[in-house]
């Protein structure tokens, strides 16, 4: 009990929850800039930072790609890749994200 009300302590206390609508917009939109720039996104959907990216590709050579790079994703599905990051993260960070996303994209041959 004491760590649940240490966490809810922090996340009123830093207004982190006030952030996260204008986090996930600046999310949402540089996933969706990457879509038009990679015909193998085919969606990107999801809600706050709990975001789907649905690829026409396999997934999990892109995320291994990303992991060597330092970006942790998940690939939930054959190809669905899943981004999770800490509600505390800032546009600086999902920035770095997106451009290793970018660089992993741009510089393979990914099949289907």
């Amino acid at each position: 009990a004491r760590v649940a009300y240490e966490t809810l302590r922090v996340l009123l206390s830093r207004d982190i929850l006030g952030n996260l609508p204008a986090l996930s917009e600046f999310a949402f939109r540089s996933l969706r800039n990457l879509q038009g720039n990679y015909p193998i996104i085919k969606a990107v959907r999801g809600i706050g930072l709990h975001i789907g990216m649905e690829l026409t590709v396999p997934s999990k050579p892109i995320v291994a790609a990303c992991m060597k790079k330092g970006l942790i994703l998940n690939a939930t599905n054959d190809k669905f890749i899943r981004f999770m990051p800490p509600l505390n993260i800032g546009l600086d960070k999902i920035n770095e994200a997106i451009d290793i996303l970018d660089s992993v994209l741009s510089g393979g041959s990914f099949e289907k």
